[in-house]
């Protein structure tokens, strides 16, 4: 709204929408294929080369906008007014409130009182509702007996309200499992026009502003976020649905904390707390097993971090959650050290036009046999990434495949994996990828080394007794949460059965390997000999 301060009859009023999406353009509105970062920026206007015009932009709040009112600098706006006279708007904030107690998990307790102070007028509520001069009026210290969401805001004449300040107080709460709270209006989620919880609903793109606290043995943090649906299953089918939640600019920018205790990444854009749809009713590990043996055994390929928690829900206990990095410019960016802008993400299908689709179109019309053909396409792939994730798909025998990455591969849903007995006929039937594969297994190079590598995790990271082992340790972590889980969403009621049956599919899961790959890939006993002999029983 910067440009706009000024309008009159002789002047030629030209609007640029700061969206990053130029494809939006159209005839009233040129959009730009940037755009400004609320927490700080800066805005430059040149004129034939010449700086005409500077702005630094900040703290702006959400739901806000900055621009200017005649020569008074700047002011807070509730709506923008693209190609209009700015009115004058609100030059301050009020502070956040302050509150005496901190958001957590308090046991053992009869009660907590909080006390709230601020500037003006504070107003409260306690049905997670966004707080307004409607709601509570806050006259002195509030007890609470029970699990409460407190909201609380501050209103001062001449300025703008303060932003909400979201306390979650879990009381008498006993989980092993570090606890998410995730807080944002009922309307946002429950609303039968615009909620986006709601049954047989695919509103995915629909992003509510929410606050989320975690509150585990590493740590405390609290952060504003802005909440999306994800996924697609629990949508539409499952009632415990999974969320994406975004801390981009507009609500205070990144999350800073190591939320994996690797020490690897510590700063996020997007995290995702995944309902484990397809598990909800087994067991909560198939996903999240590959994923920690892929974090463990593999550099080459990529893979989500993921640790378990309990999710609370405006206040309401909603189950075991896996806590689960997002794949974004920036989860690339920040696992292989290259700037964010310079990642390119082809999801689910190669689509034409990329320079994945060219890879794909030369390795379909040339033989492989070649090695001037091969080289060319090891130059624009990596070779080890596509390997290990052809390994670790069929090793689980996923049927739900995808293929994700910059030229490099990630492991992506694999909640059906662990359940049937196929050997490589997953990947290689994939109509892709899969076509890939079948075409470099015409080179020895790459076929010594596809072999080669898949002897070697079936001799440590993938072995039938450090997969078990890994079982053992995830089960252990939330077993303790299985009933609350049942009390609460009525399943998975046989659990224990569903771990036996996936530490039964891992037993012996080496050998079939080994005989399924000499089988597929024609080796002759001289090879598999030298390739798997140290693995035969």
């Amino acid at each position: 709204d910067w440009s706009s301060d000024v309008c009159s009859s002789d002047l030629e009023i030209y609007v640029i929408i700061l969206s990053g999406h130029s494809e939006y353009s159209n005839k009233q509105y040129e959009h730009a294929g940037w755009k400004l970062n609320a927490v700080e920026d800066d805005l430059f206007l040149f004129e034939n080369g010449k700086l005409i015009d500077y702005v630094h932009v900040f703290g702006i709040p959400y739901r806000y906008t900055l621009g200017r009112y005649g020569d008074e600098g700047g002011f807070f706006y509730m709506e923008p007014t693209p190609g209009e006279e700015n009115r004058k708007g609100y030059r301050m904030v009020s502070d956040e409130p302050v509150a005496s107690v901190s958001s957590g998990v308090y046991n053992g307790v009869t009660g907590i009182d909080v006390t709230l102070d601020g500037n003006g007028t504070i107003y409260y509520t306690t049905d997670c509702s966004d707080p307004d001069e409607l709601s509570n009026v806050y006259t002195g210290p509030i007890r609470l007996d029970h699990t409460t969401i407190l909201r609380s805001v501050c209103v001062e004449p001449e300025k703008k309200e303060s932003s909400i300040l979201t306390c979650s107080y879990l009381i008498n709460e006993t989980h092993d499992l570090p606890v998410v709270s995730l807080v944002t209006d009922p309307w946002h989620l429950w609303d039968a026009n615009d909620g986006i919880y709601i049954d047989g609903t695919t509103r995915k793109e629909i992003e509510y502003p929410a606050s989320a606290a975690y509150f585990g043995p590493d740590g405390v943090w609290a952060k504003t976020c802005g909440i999306k649906m994800h996924g697609l299953t629990s949508l539409i089918a499952s009632p415990k649905k999974s969320f994406t939640l975004k801390f981009s600019g507009v609500y205070g920018g990144p999350l800073h904390f190591d939320l994996f205790g690797d020490g690897e990444v510590t700063a996020f854009k997007s995290v995702i707390l995944r309902a484990d749809s397809e598990s909800v009713y087994a067991s909560f590990l198939r996903d999240n097993l590959l994923h920690k043996l892929a974090k463990r055994y593999s550099t080459a390929m990529l893979a989500q971090n993921t640790r378990y928690a309990v999710l609370y829900l405006n206040g309401e206990y909603w189950g075991i959650y896996s806590i689960r990095e997002q794949y974004t410019p920036f989860f690339y960016a920040s696992n292989l050290g290259v700037p964010e802008d310079t990642v390119s993400i082809a999801k689910n299908y190669i689509r034409g036009g990329t320079g994945l689709a060219e890879v794909q179109s030369y390795t379909k019309n040339h033989s492989m046999t070649e090695p001037d053909h091969y080289a060319y396409v090891a130059e624009r792939i990596d070779v080890d990434s596509l390997i290990d994730w052809a390994i670790f798909e069929a090793y689980c025998d996923n049927f739900d495949i995808s293929v994700d990455g910059k030229w490099r591969w990630g492991l992506v849903d694999v909640d059906l994996g662990f359940s049937m007995n196929r050997c490589f006929t997953n990947v290689l039937d994939e109509p892709q990828v899969g076509m890939m594969l079948r075409k470099l297994f015409q080179n020895e190079t790459f076929k010594k080394k596809f072999m080669t590598r898949l002897a070697e995790l079936l001799k440590g990271g993938l072995s039938d007794e450090n997969v078990t082992a890994l079982i053992d340790e995830m089960a252990g972590e939330i077993r303790s949460e299985i009933p609350n889980e049942i009390r609460r969403w009525g399943g998975p009621k046989n659990w224990e059965t569903m771990v036996k049956t996936l530490k039964d599919y891992v037993d012996g899961r080496t050998l079939a390997m080994i005989t399924g790959a000499k089988k597929t890939f024609g080796l002759t006993d001289e090879e598999f000999a030298a390739y798997f002999g140290a693995l035969v029983p």
